[in-house]
């Protein structure tokens, strides 16, 4: 199972700010941390790498969500098979 710990940097407007805090409490994908200023430090956990990589993108679509930043990693027991057919694990990230 993926796993991502992340900051996101929020807008400084309370519209936009507020905005993105639903968005990313309704995205059942992610586990919000504490707000502390503009930063929000939240948990991505998904399935597989696939949905990794689309709640990656859904997460950089999210309106008032200015910047991404990963703080930890997590692919160990993510199993995919790379170019020569091969199994590889935790095949790096997002």
């Amino acid at each position: 199972m993926p796993v991502l710990g992340v900051v996101a940097v929020l807008s400084s407007r309370a519209d936009e700010r507020e905005a993105a805090l639903c968005a990313l409490r309704a995205d059942p994908w992610v586990t919000l941390g504490e707000l502390t200023g503009d930063r929000l430090p939240l948990v991505l956990e998904t399935r597989s790498r696939a949905e990794d990589k689309a709640a990656w993108a859904a997460l950089q679509d999210v309106p008032g969500v200015l910047a991404l930043d990963v703080a930890f990693a997590h692919f160990a027991d993510v199993v995919s098979t790379g170019a020569e057919g091969r199994q590889e694990v935790g095949d790096g990230p997002a």
